[in-house]
């Protein structure tokens, strides 16, 4: 069946992996990635693996990549109380980082760390994984500790990391992402239509658009990075046959960009459009200019 494509754009003031199988213990599936690694725009290579589906790193090594930032925080370890302590704001100045994954002998044995880790004092939670006397420890999680975004580009085969964006500005953008939905269901109910749902996949893909806007500095349908909104999806693992997006910047709550949308006939069409079923919101802020958001919408 033929795919139909639809977009819309709206700007405040114009209402416009690659995985190297390796043995490891029978209950704990690990292999080696060969993922490419960024960092704020830079690519780095330190060891990694997934294990159970999820990228694992060395603590330090994060550290290392992350010094120069505002998310910098120091580790060392305390072996008479076998703690890892992190003291955030603080930059890691130890020398050593691990070297690619590319060549890693095989595993034969991964357990479970009994490491206690103490951040800034306070225990922190996080379950790591023991791999040649070295713990390794989910990025994802880290992320959460730490207040730093990670992505994962399927197309590319990579991870992003994003030390700029905050874990809980995204928590309070997708209270933003459900208003909008509220809003524009209302406007499908007084239409006669059926109410959209909002989809995981497709709302990881509207972040993942209006977090690409706003590190790149563009506001267009097609990123210089990452192309077209069928590239954004494809990277999400999206299925659909009618896809259809629309953008918008410099609005500052739900209902301002829900009125943008509405009184621009294009980006109307596409939220009263019948034959839509799915949708996923991305809102992301920039500071004094507001929010940048994405609507993807498929059958």
């Amino acid at each position: 069946m033929r795919k139909k494509i639809v977009t819309g754009l709206t700007v405040l003031s114009i209402i416009l992996s690659m995985m190297i199988p390796i043995h490891a213990s029978q209950s704990i599936h690990t292999v080696a990635t060969t993922a490419n690694i960024v960092v704020d725009n830079k690519t780095i290579t330190p060891r990694a693996y997934n294990i159970q589906g999820y990228n694992y790193f060395m603590l330090r090594d994060i550290a290392h990549y992350v010094k120069d930032s505002q998310k910098a925080f120091d580790v060392e370890w305390n072996q008479e109380t076998a703690t890892i302590i992190i003291e955030t704001g603080k930059p890691y100045l130890g020398g050593y980082v691990s070297k690619s994954s590319a060549n890693v002998n095989a595993v034969t044995e991964v357990s479970v760390s009994k490491a206690k880790i103490m951040k800034n004092g306070v225990p922190l939670s996080m379950t790591g994984y023991v791999i040649e006397g070295n713990t390794y420890y989910k990025l994802r999680d880290m992320g959460l500790a730490f207040d730093f975004n990670v992505f994962w580009d399927g197309a590319k085969n990579k991870v992003v990391m994003d030390t700029e964006g905050h874990v809980q500005s995204v928590i309070k953008n997708q209270d933003l992402s459900y208003e909008v939905l509220r809003l524009i269901n209302i406007e499908r109910e007084k239409a006669g239509l059926h109410k959209l749902i909002m989809d995981t996949k497709l709302e990881k893909a509207a972040y993942f658009k209006s977090n690409d806007m706003l590190i790149n500095d563009y506001f267009e349908h097609v990123s210089p990075v990452h192309g077209g909104m069928v590239d954004i999806v494809a990277m999400h693992g999206v299925p659909y046959r009618c896809l259809a997006e629309n953008i918008a910047s410099g609005h500052t709550t739900a209902k301002k960009v829900v009125d943008g949308w509405m009184t621009s006939p294009g980006h109307r069409k596409n939220i009263l459009n019948p034959n839509l079923n799915k949708i996923g919101i991305g809102v992301v802020a920039r500071t004094e200019h507001g929010y940048l958001w994405t609507q993807l919408f498929t059958d």
